[in-house]
């Protein structure tokens, strides 16, 4: 089964009502397929400085996956809340520090799912991903944005709205 993923923006002043950015828009070159939650955690580890540790809550163990379908019918799509600590870390990202991680995400034995993500769509998605954090951290203190991944399934029909 494919799957097709999309940057998502949402405002929660809206409600959680996701603001989707038509791939026509931007991004159509990303080809997020295959990419999972465990390997969105893995990046937390190459976007951290070599020797830097970091001690993860209770809240960031797994990211929050919010089904957008009816409870009837939770066929999908899925969409994957990115947390606000890996924003944080995506936002300050310059084109060095994507070099860096790119570069210790090919050393690296990570991410622990039996298929790794390639290197160069880890490069394309951070490209994409840093304006996009830096966008959600600028809304802060106005109207805040979160940062979502969208999930669907192509074989399955649209779903008209979104939950959060």
């Amino acid at each position: 089964m494919s799957l097709l993923t999309h940057i998502v923006l949402a405002q929660a002043s809206h409600g959680g009502l996701l603001l989707e950015h038509p791939p026509e828009r931007g991004w159509p070159h990303l080809d997020l397929r295959g990419l999972t939650d465990q390997h969105l955690l893995a990046l937390f580890a190459v976007l951290l400085p070599p020797g830097a540790a970091r001690a993860m809550d209770d809240t960031e163990v797994g990211f929050a996956h919010i089904p957008a379908s009816e409870p009837t019918a939770p066929v999908g799509p899925w969409v994957m809340l990115l947390p606000d600590a890996l924003t944080a870390l995506l936002a300050d990202l310059d084109p060095a520090a994507i070099a860096q991680a790119v570069a210790r995400w090919r050393k690296s034995a990570l991410p622990p799912p039996p298929e790794p993500w390639p290197a160069d769509a880890l490069h394309t998605l951070l490209t994409e991903l840093q304006p996009m954090a830096q966008l959600v951290q600028a809304s802060r203190g106005t109207d805040p944005l979160q940062l979502f991944l969208r999930v669907d399934i192509p074989d399955q029909k649209p779903v008209s709205g979104h939950r959060r």
